[in-house]
């Protein structure tokens, strides 16, 4: 029938609204996710005043926050620092993680106006670079179509996200993997792993039925965790 077929809204948030949620579940999930992608001081804060027992492991906490927060100022050159301070190993030998902070450092490039510096810096380190790997060979066209909007036409094009502190977001997240790996706690944070679930099945259980969706494809931002 109809009514099996759609579901209002008002049905679907009191059938959320009968589902009971522990608090301690609930703060275990945020200080998962808050040590796992790196943010060791925002999670030590949590820990305190939301008086958990969790043990936050010291290996790399430290340095992963750093790494993380210059790479959401835009710091890419401090952050290769960093990194390299703390592990030469990891961009030795990950290729496609180096070239995913030059590409970065190509975008701040371009969000701070300084387009002949990222013409010059594409030519001398994302195109050798490109040459040698051909799956980076889309990537590099992908941001070089930057240059083909002005500041207004950019906001409403397919390729704006790249100009967005999401992407800053996306770039640290992949280094902070690559830190996890090197010291063998490579993990997704549970929060994480729960929202893939519910994408999956919210997209499975659309197919059959009308119902309001949540969007679960953004990037999560810790400064609103940090700020509830």
């Amino acid at each position: 029938s109809t009514a099996a077929e759609n579901i209002s809204a008002e049905s679907w948030e009191g059938m959320i609204d009968q589902v009971v949620l522990d608090k301690g579940d609930l703060n275990e999930l945020v200080i998962d996710f808050l040590v796992t992608e790196g943010y060791h001081q925002a999670a030590s804060c949590f820990k305190q005043e939301a008086d958990i027992l969790y043990d936050i492991p010291g290996d790399g906490g430290e340095i992963r926050e750093k790494i993380r927060t210059v790479l959401h100022k835009g710091d890419i050159p401090a952050a290769i620092s960093l990194l390299n301070d703390f592990n030469p190993e990891i961009l030795d030998s990950d290729p496609t993680l180096m070239f995913s902070l030059r590409r970065q450092q190509f975008i701040e490039f371009v969000r701070n106006n300084k387009i002949e510096e990222a013409l010059l810096f594409a030519e001398q380190e994302l195109a050798p670079r490109a040459m040698q790997n051909q799956t980076f060979v889309k990537e590099l066209e992908n941001i070089m179509s930057l240059f083909a909007f002005d500041k207004e036409s950019i906001k409403e094009s397919p390729i704006s996200n790249l100009l967005q502190n999401s992407q800053r977001q996306i770039t640290a997240s992949e280094v902070n993997t690559a830190i996890l790996k090197s010291i063998q706690q490579e993990r997704d944070a549970k929060l994480i792993v729960i929202l893939q679930i519910m994408t999956e099945s919210q997209n499975k259980l659309a197919k059959q039925i009308c119902f309001p969706t949540m969007d679960l494809d953004g990037t999560l931002d810790v400064t609103k965790i940090k700020e509830a």
